[in-house]
């Protein structure tokens, strides 16, 4: 990460997933018929209207509480903190709001604690195939055509739910 966070600075660029481009492929696959619903929502209308940095998505509350983008974690994170999107993945935020019913293992989740590099790259902890894996990804997300996260998103402005939805 730190070799990232390095190259990021030194070239004056934000990180962006080479593996999870800010395209409707990364979100759909070649035809997107697999996820029609998420795409076209349940009236028709797209779902995503674009793509956004988390340093670009206006919220209702951001750091410190105050007016502006999403903070990462504001006080203690909670179960309540989850609201689903667009997406339909319950299961796993059903699962993601019993983690965070216990902040130390929430917070091993979230590898990345220092955001102060601000240069977008964030690493989540994600147990796959019984291998705990550390994930490297961006905060560019979807949005909808109100410029809110599309999938999922933290109340009180938060970021750690879409970062980690995107993880997995």
């Amino acid at each position: 990460m730190s070799v990232v966070v390095a190259t990021c600075i030194q070239n004056g660029e934000k990180f962006v997933d080479p593996e999870f481009l800010p395209n409707e492929y990364s979100l759909f696959g070649p035809t997107g018929k697999n996820h029609k619903r998420a795409r076209d929502g349940y009236n028709g209308a797209p779902v995503v209207a674009g793509w956004r940095r988390a340093s670009e998505i206006r919220t209702g509350r951001g750091r410190g509480g105050s007016t502006g983008i999403p903070a990462l974690f504001v006080g203690t994170p909670s179960a309540e903190d989850i609201n689903q999107g667009a997406l339909g993945d319950c299961y796993f935020l059903s699962a993601l709001a019993v983690v965070a019913s216990r902040e130390e293992l929430l917070r091993r989740i979230i590898v990345t604690e220092d955001t102060s590099h601000d240069v977008g790259a964030y690493q989540v902890r994600l147990c796959k195939d019984g291998a705990w894996v550390i994930v490297l990804i961006d905060d560019i997300f979807p949005v909808n055509k109100s410029g809110r996260l599309a999938f999922a998103s933290g109340s009180r402005g938060q970021l750690w739910p879409a970062l980690i939805e995107k993880a997995f």
